[in-house]
């Protein structure tokens, strides 16, 4: 879990890096079932956490990306944000925070993480 949670942290690295900074995750799929995971999350992200209330966050994803698309091109009015507001609604009960000292604590672990990565990319094994 905590691996492939750092895989994830090396893409949203990138997003900081790039001037997207985000305030808060959602967590979609099976594991975000997980109260752990979602604790490993938050500290290795950095940021609150918090799941969708449907569990099929890809497909609903699919749904509102049609619904957007046919109100373009349809000529409809079309605002995304409030398509989103509409539809996406929140767990809060999975809402989870970063607790700092094991916040830190991944920052340590994802800076081994990415030298290792960075070495095996060189080495010409990624």
């Amino acid at each position: 879990m905590e691996g492939a949670t750092l895989g994830l942290a090396y893409g949203l690295n990138r997003f900081r890096q790039l001037g997207i900074k985000p305030n808060e995750i959602r967590l979609t799929g099976g594991g975000s079932r997980s109260a752990v995971w979602r604790q490993i999350c938050a500290d290795v992200f950095h940021v609150p956490v918090v799941c969708l209330a449907t569990a099929e966050g890809a497909a609903l994803g699919a749904a509102l990306h049609s619904a957007w698309v046919d109100h373009l091109v349809n000529n409809k009015s079309s605002n995304l944000n409030e398509l989103i507001a509409r539809n996406v609604k929140l767990d809060e009960k999975s809402r989870t925070l970063p607790v700092p000292a094991t916040a830190d604590h991944y920052q340590d672990v994802f800076g081994r993480f990415k030298g290792l990565t960075q070495r095996l990319v060189t080495g010409g094994y990624l």
